[in-house]
């Protein structure tokens, strides 16, 4: 028989894993854009959506973070 507990144990490692990726990639993602367009001492706030933000590629979650910026703050899609 299976243990529960090391079961529930796996699936919650394998969610952590998943998670901390997706955290790093959008934290990574967020400082390369804030360096060249966001607004000192400005917070911001980005939420990752499941799975998305692991399978796109880094220069897309990048250039989305950037479009949405610019989309805040009324900007043209160039500057």
């Amino acid at each position: 028989t299976l243990d529960r507990s090391s079961a529930a144990s796996d699936v919650y490692k394998r969610q952590a894993v998943k998670r901390n990726r997706a955290k790093r990639r959008l934290r990574e993602a967020g400082k390369i854009v804030l360096r060249e367009i966001g607004i000192k001492k400005t917070n911001y706030i980005f939420i990752a959506r499941k799975d998305t933000t692991i399978k796109v590629k880094f220069s897309d979650l990048c250039n989305d973070i950037e479009i949405g910026i610019k989309k805040i703050y009324g900007q043209e899609k160039d500057i």
